[in-house]
């Protein structure tokens, strides 16, 4: 599939046909996904490819268990909770853990000014992450997949760690469900180019 039509047209999509994916692609996915830019080479990312639907249907419950203790009114919750547990109905939901990482740079800028240290920070871990995230969504996508880029599931990061019995040093960074779409959303409104670039000569 041709670079440019991958970049335009990849699209979120949350609903997902009942069809499961090889075991090849996946592996592909994340193979490519692990090539992508990250900080100091130290690819901190972990990758968990659940396939088992009662798996990912326990991850929804434990979000919706700890959602109900935030969100009294049951109409918002509800509401709240269509755009966090759609992962469920997926074929394949790839868990993304985010591994500690020592920043050199943060530990300098602390010591010589640390008044500006958090206007200062990378986030580097993070932006390893997303840039990991982006490779395996362009790849899930170039194979005729659909994916999302899910952060709000987090909320419930410890319990999603217990079921997954990850180590306790990983950190949930994002979930993406990938598989083949069931939906194909209209392309969202973007800004214009001369509000996001600024060229100086």
């Amino acid at each position: 599939m041709d670079f440019e039509h991958v970049i335009r047209n990849r699209r979120s999509v949350r609903q997902f046909k009942h069809v499961p994916i090889p075991t090849d692609d996946i592996r592909l996915i994340v193979k490519t996904a692990a090539l992508s830019a990250n900080a100091n080479n130290a690819q901190i990312f972990r990758f968990i490819a659940v396939i088992n639907q009662a798996i990912n249907r326990t991850v929804a419950e434990a979000i919706e268990s700890k959602t109900a203790l935030m969100i009294e009114d049951e109409a918002e919750r509800d509401k709240f909770l269509e755009h966090v547990t759609f992962f469920k109905d997926a074929p394949c939901t790839i868990y993304v853990f985010k591994l500690p990482y020592h920043s050199a740079t943060e530990e300098l800028v602390a010591r010589v000014d640390p008044d500006n240290l958090e206007e200062c920070k990378s986030y580097a871990d993070y932006q390893t992450i997303g840039a990991a995230v982006e490779n395996l969504m362009l790849t899930t996508f170039s194979l005729g997949y659909s994916s999302c880029y899910m952060c709000a599931p987090l909320l419930a990061a410890p319990e999603v760690k217990k079921i997954l019995a990850v180590d306790k040093t990983w950190k949930l960074a994002a979930l993406v469900p990938i598989g083949l779409g069931a939906e194909f959303p209209s392309t969202p409104q973007r800004l214009p180019l001369d509000v996001l670039l600024k060229i100086v000569s």
